[in-house]
């Protein structure tokens, strides 16, 4: 019995021996890192000091260069506005294209006079303007009077369809 308390003691102090050695590698690098501590505060300093120089030039710049930065800003509110409504408006066009109705002048005045509300413009419309992709769409769902009907599949041509191709026949003829 003697033998394994001999050998516990041996094991413990061991242990214990263990423990003393990796308490003295800790002591040894916080004894460095005491040493360093002075010139990571320094460094810390200058960076915080750097920040800080980083932090009011920004302010200077900030206000050097807000109010132009406020109105892009706020055109660029209105231009997104604008587009927005274009995009509506375009799709809404095509809509009623492929429902077969022709656009109205009135319904664009009254989305232009929102958009321009929404934006803060002062838009007068009192002069009716002439839309030039609304005067094509109403053209093209007219129907004109220099074009031929269609003709069933597998019929042969007899003649020019439009006025233009007559033209342009006859300029070939000579």
């Amino acid at each position: 019995m003697d033998l394994y308390l001999n050998i516990l003691s041996v094991v413990l102090l061991g242990l214990v021996a263990g423990l003393l050695m990796a308490l003295w590698w800790q002591l040894r690098d916080w004894k460095a890192s005491v040493r360093e501590a002075p010139l990571l505060a320094e460094t810390m300093a200058e960076q915080l000091m750097a920040a800080r120089r980083g932090l009011e030039e920004l302010k200077k710049n900030l206000v050097a260069h807000g109010p132009e930065l406020s109105g892009l800003l706020s055109e660029g509110g209105k231009v997104r506005v604008e587009l927005q409504f274009l995009l509506q408006r375009a799709e809404q066009l095509a809509a009623k294209l492929e429902a077969g109705q022709p656009p109205r002048r009135g319904e664009v005045v009254a989305m232009v006079e929102e958009v321009a509300g929404a934006n803060g413009k002062a838009v007068q419309l009192s002069e009716p303007s002439h839309d030039p992709l609304e005067d094509l769409l109403a053209g093209l769902q007219q129907k004109p009077d220099n074009v031929t009907p269609m003709r069933k599949p597998g019929r042969k041509r007899m003649g020019p369809v439009t006025q233009a191709e007559l033209e342009l026949q006859q300029k070939v003829a000579g």
